[in-house]
Formats: C-alpha cells, sequence, structure tokens
C-alpha cells in the first residue's frame, strides 16, 4: 500500500466527545490542534481510544480565547488499525480541531 496523507477535521467541539478520526491501518499522527473558537478561556480534553482505554493526550487544559492548542506537534504518535482520537470541550461550541495523519505506514 502507498503512504497516503490524510485529515481529520471537527467544527463547533462541545462538552461531550466528539470523534475526530478512526485508524483504519497504521497511521501516524503528525500534527493536531484545536483552535478556542469563544470568546473566554475554555477546557480541552484529547484523548486514543486504543482497545477500549482511554489515553488522554491532554487533560482539561486551558485554551485562552483565539488561541490554538498544539496537541501533538514536532512528536508522531502511532495508530493501529481501531484506534480513535476524541475532543472534548468543557461547554457547547468551544473548539475547531484539524489533524493531520500519514496512513498505510509500514
Amino acid at each position: 500500500m502507498t503512504n497516503t496523507f490524510n485529515n481529520g477535521f471537527a467544527a463547533n467541539v462541545s462538552a461531550s466527545a466528539t470523534l475526530i478520526y478512526t485508524a483504519s491501518n497504521n497511521t501516524v499522527v503528525l500534527q493536531l490542534d484545536l483552535c478556542n473558537i469563544t470568546n473566554g478561556a475554555r477546557q480541552a480534553t484529547v484523548w486514543i481510544n486504543s482497545g477500549g482505554t482511554p489515553y488522554r493526550l491532554a487533560f482539561q487544559t486551558s485554551v485562552p480565547v483565539g488561541d490554538t492548542l498544539q496537541v501533538v506537534y514536532g512528536q508522531k504518535i502511532v495508530l493501529k488499525n481501531g484506534d480513535k482520537i476524541y475532543a472534548q470541550a468543557d461547554t457547547s461550541n468551544a473548539f475547531d480541531v484539524v489533524l493531520s495523519v500519514l496512513e498505510n505506514v509500514g
């Protein structure tokens, strides 16, 4: 299989878990950004669910108004088939999320 660059997007992430991406093969996460689109500081939680277990990348991390939290930047995270990335905010319509991945690795 050929390596493929892909993206995952979510708009208006709220207080319930929002699925950002599901890996369908070996995948490398290259970057994951959350942008606060509200008029106040908000808290963000981001996690990978692998085999039914959540592994947090950020937990109730405060993001100032109009700022972007770079959850994954500069390092690489490997996802296996079926791993999922979720995001959650402390209020409604708080974040937009952009994820960049490289799929079909190895």
